[in-house]
């Protein structure tokens, strides 16, 4: 069938129903009848196409209504416009707004730094009439940051008593500090024994007397243990170990 049998047809449909050939009429009357002819034209599939890019809301509420023209669909789309208050948008667009605000400002205290910071910068951006595209950005901060969280450091102190990842009070409540100070302690301990064995070391094993050097850093460790922890000392003491062996090697030309 050919596109001009259609429209034939369509005119025909027209004064069978007894109604006037406008615009509306017509294309009512055309699409009808193309589509009873197994014909698809772009002109008669307009209104599905625009209900498509429209919210679900208002898709779901075009179901009530028999609406099959661009006429039809513009018309409903003016009166739901007519019936919408600006000051309802403007109101709840400005309670979302101080509702985000207030969420960011409990992310800022919560004690992680990275949220934090950007917890104030978003509160920053709230402030200055953002753009889509600066909204989006920063929308994509966020992504990136809980995508990227990783609170496995927490398990760390679970040698100290439970961990709950939800609830950090409760995980400080948990700990059990006299645990780290016992090992404090015994870890001090250790180092004291180990300083003063290092120091027996540095006394010469022929030489009656002791150099000034070796006495000094005698001194010193056992005044701090804690030394030995450092990379700093390990010169020292090689020095000093050095010297001891060369006053025992000096005492025994002596005695030769």
């Amino acid at each position: 069938m050919t596109i001009q049998t259609i429209i034939k047809k369509a005119v025909k449909r027209l004064e069978l129903e007894g109604k006037l050939l406008t615009p509306d009429f017509y294309a009512e009357a055309f699409c009808k009848e193309a589509q009873k002819a197994g014909m698809q034209t772009e002109d008669c599939s307009h209104v599905d196409k625009f209900k498509k890019t429209l919210n679900k809301n208002i898709q779901k509420e075009l179901t009530h209504y028999r609406i099959k023209t661009m006429g039809e669909l513009a018309r409903f789309l003016i009166s739901r416009l007519n019936r919408t208050s600006s000051t309802i948008c403007t109101e709840l667009l400005e309670a979302q707004s101080t509702f985000t605000k207030r969420i960011l400002q409990v992310i800022e205290v919560l004690h992680n730094a990275e949220a934090s910071e950007l917890a104030k910068k978003s509160i920053k951006l709230l402030n200055s009439s953002p753009s889509t595209i600066e909204l989006e950005q920063f929308r994509q901060h966020w992504i990136n940051f809980i995508t990227t969280y990783d609170d496995n450091f927490l398990g760390k102190l679970r040698v100290l008593g439970s961990v709950d990842s939800t609830n950090l009070r409760k995980t400080i409540e948990n700990l059990n500090i006299s645990l780290a100070s016992r090992d404090v302690k015994a870890s001090d301990e250790e180092l004291s024994r180990a300083a003063s064995l290092l120091v027996s070391s540095f006394v010469p094993s022929i030489a009656s007397s002791v150099n000034d050097k070796i006495a000094t850093l005698s001194e010193k460790i056992k005044a701090y243990p804690s030394l030995l922890d450092s990379a700093s000392i390990e010169s020292e003491v090689r020095s000093v170990i050095s010297l001891r062996i060369a006053l025992d090697k000096e005492s025994v030309k002596e005695m030769v």
